[in-house]
């Protein structure tokens, strides 16, 4: 095991090199990984658009960051879903399509997944399902002076993907907290026109006891994360709120994960 990941470590190292040689601006932005979401995340549809947002984190912290608005797309189809009931009350689970868009929303912490509301005709409840070691693949785009290679592709989804993995079930209180946030920024407007009483219920109606999707660590900071919002404010709204803990939850996740794949670690 730790001769693999020296030869994981030594490989990532060289890539590093090379990315390091090309001006950010030319080089493709990195891969990015999902966190898987135990449970499926409702897409609130406006104007023909169905859309939900994704915790994620960066996986190549040699390449450049994403900016706002970079497209990606999803690198195994098979690992986030489109799951709802269909009117004859059947539960289904369909591939997330080539169609979706697939953009960063808050650099490379969050993506927001589009879909057009005709696309889920007689399908109700439609959520996004996210399966483990998900990863996000940025678009390629013509002139880019260091562009991903296949080879670097099947690395970084591949080994350095179930690496990212272990490093996540290993902080699986901040893992679980983070997607607790997600879920809860997902169910709040952009505009968070909440009565009191709406807020008040927020977290009862979108976590619930949270047994069995959530370890109670990660139960236990998500509910934290939402008292603060709750108490101190300091921002627009909750969302705004919510999303800075979220976005701080991911950072210290990619912090332990760079950590695992410098050389020596």
């Amino acid at each position: 095991m730790r001769s693999l990941l020296r030869l994981v470590v030594s490989s990532f190292a060289s890539t590093a090199i090379v990315a390091l040689s090309v001006a950010p601006s030319l080089a493709a932005p990195q891969i990015l990984a999902l966190l898987a979401t135990p449970e499926p995340v409702p897409l609130s549809c406006e104007a023909g658009v169905c859309r939900a947002e994704l915790a994620a984190f960066c996986m190549q912290q040699q390449r450049p960051g994403p900016t706002n608005g970079t497209r990606y797309r999803i690198h195994d189809a098979a690992a986030m879903s489109i799951v709802g009931q269909t009117t004859d009350g059947r539960q289904v689970a369909i591939p997330l399509g080539a169609e979706a868009e697939i953009i960063t929303v808050r650099g490379y912490k969050s993506v927001r997944v589009s879909v057009a509301e005709a696309s889920l005709a007689g399908l109700r409840d439609a959520a996004l399902l996210v399966s483990p070691r998900a990863s996000l693949v940025p678009e390629p785009k013509a002139g880019d002076g260091f562009p991903l290679t296949e080879d670097e592709i099947a690395h970084v989804t591949g080994p350095l993907r179930y690496l990212a993995a272990s490093v996540m079930e290993r902080r699986a209180d901040r893992r679980d907290a983070a997607v607790i946030v997600s879920h809860l920024v997902n169910a709040l407007p952009v505009l968070d026109r909440l009565s009191p009483a709406e807020k008040e219920g927020l977290w009862d109606r979108v976590i619930g006891d949270g047994r069995g999707h959530w370890s109670p660590a990660g139960l236990s900071r998500g509910r934290q994360a939402l008292d603060i919002c709750r108490e101190r404010g300091g921002f627009v709204n909750w969302r705004a709120c919510l999303t800075f803990r979220q976005d701080m939850l991911m950072q210290d996740l990619n912090m332990d994960y760079w950590n695992a794949v410098k050389p020596g670690s």
